[in-house]
């Protein structure tokens, strides 16, 4: 079984941030080595859990080394936008999505190595750039939801939110309405092949978090955070995989409100006793 976690999952478990943690570690820890359990690393989780904010240096590296001490390697997920498009491809060729697994030799990696060695990842050059596409990545984000979302969802669309927002939603993902059309317009490609993008597990996951975004910030006044976008990449590559751990519930929320996405979710909790 192949799963892929979040970063409040590794950060919970490898600072003991809820009970029981050394437990559930082991658990873990047990399955994995049996090869009953895979879980699957992003490089998106890395970088966040290498980048906390609230962390000093000792954790960060602390937490990254844990992360590498779990996950396989050899079945390291794609980055979401790459799996978007092979997954396109793919599914114009055979009708199904594609593998998003692309997997990293941790034997040769210098950033891997580096994390295992407890050394600087990011040399100032690098954490700088990397700071500032993070940055970027955020504003598109929320770029793409405030202003150019308003104009795909358009302004009835709104105003029928606000009136009845639970109706409104099970009727945003009706055939030809608002799920349909902000697919279309985001893989316009697909259009001549007559083939419905929503049916690909890692779009449909990228429209609903959109979607959902939109709609709490409509309904419930809440703004998009600035890790939002690491939370849609992840969801997406979750996606992907089919199951995910994570104790966001937020994301909880969001994902399980996409209609026809089979997805499994956990928490650490749920997962071990799952695996009895």
């Amino acid at each position: 079984m192949i799963v892929c976690v979040d970063t409040n999952i590794v950060r919970d478990l490898a600072e003991r941030r809820v009970p029981d943690a050394q437990f559930f570690e082991a658990a873990i820890r047990k399955n994995v080595q049996s090869g009953r359990l895979a879980i699957a690393p992003s490089l998106a989780v890395l970088y966040e859990l290498l980048r906390s904010p609230d962390a000093d240096f000792e954790r960060r590296i602390g937490n990254a080394q844990f992360y590498d001490s779990v996950v396989d390697w050899r079945r390291a997920l794609k980055p979401s936008d790459e799996i978007i498009k092979d997954d396109i491809a793919t599914f114009i060729k055979s009708g199904c999505p594609s593998v998003p697994f692309r997997g990293i030799s941790d034997q040769e990696s210098g950033f891997i190595r580096a994390i295992r060695n407890g050394t600087d990842v990011f040399p100032e050059t690098v954490s700088t750039r990397v700071y500032e596409e993070t940055c970027h990545q955020n504003d598109m984000f929320v770029k793409t939801l405030v202003k150019e979302f308003k104009v795909e969802v358009g302004e009835t669309n709104c105003q029928e939110l606000r009136d009845g927002p639970d109706e409104a939603w099970r009727r945003w993902w009706t055939p030809g309405s608002v799920a349909d059309e902000l697919a279309w317009s985001l893989i316009p490609e697909l259009a001549p092949s007559g083939l419905s993008p929503l049916s690909l597990p890692s779009l449909r996951t990228l429209v609903g978090y959109l979607l959902r975004t939109w709609h709490q910030m409509i309904c419930s006044g809440k703004k998009v955070r600035p890790t939002d976008h690491y939370d849609c990449r992840i969801a997406v590559q979750a996606a992907s995989v089919g199951r995910i751990l994570t104790h966001d519930k937020r994301l909880l929320k969001i994902i399980g409100n996409i209609p026809g996405l089979t997805m499994k979710m956990w928490s650490v909790k749920e997962f071990v006793s799952y695996l009895k």
